[in-house]
């Protein structure tokens, strides 16, 4: 039998204003071609994180970025619209399309995009990969930021929720929408940028967009960090990053990791201790590192140790 104040949960919960049309404020802190303000729902408890601006680093990157070029955002990985409201915030009329697969996601970001009237911003419930196919994802509890389709990219017992999700060749899903200039790539899919990456090819070869990129360096400090199993998924993370390096390479990109200080620090060495400011990345094209910089590029430099201000 329950108790009375889980009756009284209940029948708050019940009613569709709190549990669909609990809505927020937020001061919208971009430039001219910003609105304002923006409404944020809290669905099903998820929308919080919504009400600060978090990752500054990445804020200012994208708000940077949006200034260079016109063009496509495509976002890959859009989970709670973290990435869209950097965008909207700073440019609400740009053509944005996310792609994300957690339904508790695509509701939310739903109705985020609606109570917005962000009427060129567009959500697709699919994810993109290297090939047409349906994976099992992985995730700790509804609309997981940590769901991966990259099965032992964590621990086991991480995750105990599974459901099989569609994935596309992302160059074969760039063409039948028409996008055309992309301008902005952003890839947030633990563990699975590579094959993201790899199905986008002929789509970065022609567009040569900038690239914002996740991550996640080797950290499994839940589990004995000397043991086999941490050994598998250092040596998968590790392979993984080595294609990147190899298709940043045929490509003609180099990598920077975007610093606390609004610095970008040119980098090859993706496997660094643990800690949010060290999780993301901007993959440039060599013909445009001077305009992301707005220095000369810097000769004679190991990829690991140049450092430039934006």
């Amino acid at each position: 039998m329950k108790s009375f104040a889980d009756r009284v949960k209940l029948a708050i919960l019940s009613r569709p204003f709190f549990r669909y049309h609990c809505r927020f404020d937020i001061a919208d802190g971009g430039a001219a071609g910003g609105g304002g303000s923006f409404k944020v729902p809290v669905i099903e408890g998820q929308g919080f994180d919504n009400l600060t601006q978090n990752e500054p680093i990445v804020e200012r990157m994208i708000a940077h970025l949006l200034d260079l070029r016109q063009g496509w955002f495509v976002d890959v990985g859009a989970n709670i619209g973290q990435t869209l409201l950097k965008v909207a915030r700073h440019d609400r009329t740009r053509h944005y399309v996310g792609f994300e697969v957690q339904p508790l996601c695509l509701h939310y970001l739903d109705q985020l995009i609606s109570i917005n009237r962000l009427d060129r911003f567009k959500i697709l419930p699919i994810g993109l990969s290297d090939g047409d196919r349906f994976a099992t994802m992985t995730s700790e509890q509804p609309g997981d930021p940590r769901a991966t389709t990259v099965q032992g990219f964590w621990p086991p017992d991480w995750q105990p929720i599974s459901r099989m999700v569609p994935l596309r060749v992302g160059d074969d899903v760039i063409d039948e929408l028409g996008l055309d200039p992309v301008a902005i790539l952003k890839v947030d899919v633990e563990g699975a940028e590579a094959d993201v990456l790899a199905g986008l090819e002929r789509t970065i070869r022609h567009h040569r967009p900038y690239i914002s990129i996740e991550i996640l360096p080797y950290s499994v400090g839940r589990i004995d960090p000397n043991g086999s199993v941490a050994a598998e998924i250092r040596n998968r993370r590790m392979a993984a990053v080595e294609r990147l390096l190899r298709m940043n390479e045929t490509w003609g990109y180099r990598s920077f990791r975007m610093m606390p200080d609004a610095e970008l620090f040119e980098t090859i060495d993706y496997d660094v201790p643990y800690h949010p400011d060290n999780c993301n990345y901007l993959f440039v094209p060599e013909e445009r590192v001077e305009e992301v910089t707005g220095a000369a590029q810097v000769s004679g430099t190991s990829p690991r140790t140049s450092e430039m201000s934006v």
